[in-house]
């Protein structure tokens, strides 16, 4: 993260918090960077624990919380709904913000890269909507930037101002897009990204709302936040619906014809 900081890289750090300490903590605060996202899957240990996997995480994650938030580090909890944790939606907001942490939360659930479906299972009703949900609507967005060019007011950057780089040094547009565009021990970065020949990349960064299939002409594209991502994993197309896009974009104009 030092290097990519001296070489004037955008930064914003995902992670679950699990392994940082003070030490980590200080040296992140050295970086400096733009913010970090903290996964905060549940308001108990036991709801997020049983998320995850691994047994004593919750503690982890409201430590690192802390520890970042003690050094003026802006936080934000990143909170995947599911049918697993959607109960304690408000009890996770308030922990959050009692923890000095900004609370964010969208229900997008996606396949997993690898194509296999079974996360899907956990995606929340529209009833577990209106139970726990009530009025808010939630923010599906990672940085949210106006395109005039894209269907509602949040869309993706996946190739434009985002790329992603595994711990192989394979490059591609974003963790949802796993298309390799190149390799860093064969080329530079900068070599990668304004590759003239990129195909893909040309294709997403090009991509207009009338190329899009359904969405051109779907009632309720301005109610959007589209993830090009989720809808390849899902569809193997960068131009196909994002059903999680679609399900949001119907709960908005739900709460809208509520409010009428």
């Amino acid at each position: 993260m030092q290097y990519a900081r001296s070489k004037g890289f955008f930064q914003v750090l995902l992670t679950n918090g699990t392994l940082i300490n003070s030490e980590i903590a200080n040296s992140l605060k050295k970086i400096k960077p733009r913010g970090i996202e903290i996964s905060l899957l549940g308001a108990t240990p036991d709801t997020h624990d049983s998320i995850t996997g691994v047994k004593g995480s919750f503690a982890k994650t409201i430590e690192a919380i802390r520890l970042l938030v003690e050094r003026r580090i802006v936080v934000t909890t990143k909170t995947t709904l599911m049918s697993l944790n959607v109960s304690e939606y408000p009890q996770i907001k308030s922990l959050s913000e009692k923890l000095g942490a900004v609370p964010k939360s969208g229900s997008r659930v996606v396949p997993r890269i690898d194509g296999d479906f079974c996360p899907q299972q956990y995606k929340i009703s529209q009833e577990e909507r209106e139970r726990f949900l009530h009025n808010e609507l939630l923010d599906e967005s990672f940085i949210p930037y106006p395109d005039e060019d894209s269907p509602g007011s949040q869309t993706c950057k996946a190739g434009k101002m985002l790329a992603s780089i595994n711990p192989y040094g394979d490059v591609s547009p974003c963790v949802l897009l796993p298309i390799r565009l190149g390799n860093l021990k064969e080329k530079s970065f900068k070599e990668i990204w304004h590759n003239a020949g990129n195909k893909t990349l040309h294709e997403l960064r090009d991509l207009k709302i009338e190329d899009l299939e359904k969405c051109s002409s779907c009632q309720l594209a301005s109610l959007c936040s589209r993830c090009t991502g989720s809808a390849y994993l899902e569809h193997k197309s960068l131009t196909a619906p994002d059903s999680s896009a679609c399900e949001d974009a119907q709960w908005k104009a739900f709460q809208r014809s509520k409010r009428k």
